[in-house]
């Protein structure tokens, strides 16, 4: 038998949270994980300027201010607590960025497939 709709939603719904220490912080900020929709969104922000050429040889250089809007949408996607847009990441002072990163790490390890335990 299949999976039911409603089955799948529960399985891969986003709802779910996390709260993190953010060590460059010094505090506690709760993520969630994005849809899939809102990661298409992240990845397309890293192609914005990409030729129609770079596209279809499928050798696309990345500029690192692309990289950088791709961070920020990232974090403001899954920081639900405190809820915060990519212009307000950016503004921070450039101390914040480790905190950034500390976030985008713990969404990568989130994201994770666990790995399952062998049965004896």
């Amino acid at each position: 038998m299949g999976i039911t709709k409603e089955e799948l939603l529960k399985k891969f719904n986003t709802s779910k949270t996390k709260e993190i220490y953010v060590k460059a912080w010094g505090a506690k900020v709760t993520i969630k994980k994005l849809t899939i929709a809102e990661e298409d969104k992240v990845q397309s922000s890293l192609l914005q300027d990409a030729t129609p050429e770079e596209l279809k040889d499928g050798k696309i250089k990345v500029k690192i201010s692309n990289a950088q809007e791709s961070n920020l949408l990232r974090v403001s996607y899954a920081l639900v607590k405190p809820k915060m847009k990519p212009a307000e990441l950016g503004a921070l002072s450039v101390e914040a960025q480790k905190g950034i990163d500390e976030i985008i790490k713990a969404l990568d390890e989130w994201d994770k497939p666990k790995k399952q335990k062998a049965k004896s």
